[in-house]
């Protein structure tokens, strides 16, 4: 007899929290430098140290490259477990069949 094994979308390394995760410090990062860009320009503030701008558009476009990396391994996994559910249901529906001999 074949041994079932059950793979759940929750149990996939956690990407679906660590995609969340990152794109939102991504966005929030984001957040934060359009309030530094508005006060820049409408506060004529500029006493920002140089290159903190740039060190935070380098942090943006990471966490949301590595959420939206995350976000499509999550998305296959949940193909994945799809594509296990259907095969699990055809198993059982062959299985219960009587055998013609």
């Amino acid at each position: 007899m074949i041994q079932k094994k059950h793979f759940s979308i929750h149990h996939d390394f956690k990407t679906g929290m660590l995609y969340r995760l990152c794109l939102s410090v991504g966005i929030f990062l984001l957040a934060v430098l359009l309030i530094i860009k508005a006060t820049e320009i409408f506060l004529s503030y500029h006493n920002y140290p140089p290159g903190v701008t740039g060190v935070i558009i380098a942090f943006i476009i990471i966490f949301l490259g590595i959420g939206i990396i995350l976000y499509f391994i999550h998305y296959q996994f949940m193909q994945l477990e799809k594509i296990a559910d259907e095969l699990d249901d055809e198993l059982e529906k062959k299985e219960s069949m009587p055998s013609e001999k």
